[in-house]
């Protein structure tokens, strides 16, 4: 569990579907476009019967990356976390690692916090990747934790109100 602003954030992860290699992304973006559907979130997606490259909708899906705090990783990030916590626990130069270099601004940033061993790294790498997501979620949300933010929270609720 990871303490937030917000309260607890459990994170866990997603190893039931391995995300796409990010070649085969770049390869599919440079592949000739169909017109149709556009892609596999479009709105236009809904009723789709589907091909050999591409599933069929009966709906349009919507992807929650948050639920009653859960945050629900990708599983690429179970070794990499993992290696990263025992590579800068040993000290190691995690830009010389093709997989856990673009973690290495993170890293030095947290170096300047904490002083990493092996009985730590890990619950260290944890905490502050929670920290990361609850930003994420901060970042990503309709209504921000601003003044602006909440007086528009409070209208949209008013307008529920009002219409129920």
């Amino acid at each position: 569990m990871n303490q937030s602003e917000y309260g607890e954030l459990d994170i866990t992860i997603n190893l039931s579907k391995p995300e796409k290699d990010p070649k085969a992304i770049a390869a599919a973006k440079n592949a000739p476009q169909t017109a149709y559907p556009k892609c596999q979130l479009c709105k236009e997606n809904e009723g789709y019967a589907g091909r050999m490259n591409h599933p069929a909708r009966a709906n349009h899906r919507i992807i929650l990356i948050e639920v009653m705090g859960l945050a629900v990783l990708p599983s690429r990030l179970k070794q990499e976390l993992t290696d990263l916590a025992a590579a800068v626990a040993k000290g190691e130069d995690v830009a010389s690692d093709p997989v856990l270099e673009k973690h290495t601004s993170w890293i030095e940033e947290l170096k300047k916090t904490y002083t990493f061993t092996e009985e730590n790294a890990m619950d260290i790498i944890l905490q502050e990747t929670g920290k990361v997501f609850s930003a994420v979620l901060e970042d990503a949300g309709v209504y921000k934790n601003t003044e602006e933010g909440k007086n528009a929270f409070i209208r949209f609720v008013d307008t529920v109100n009002h219409e129920a």
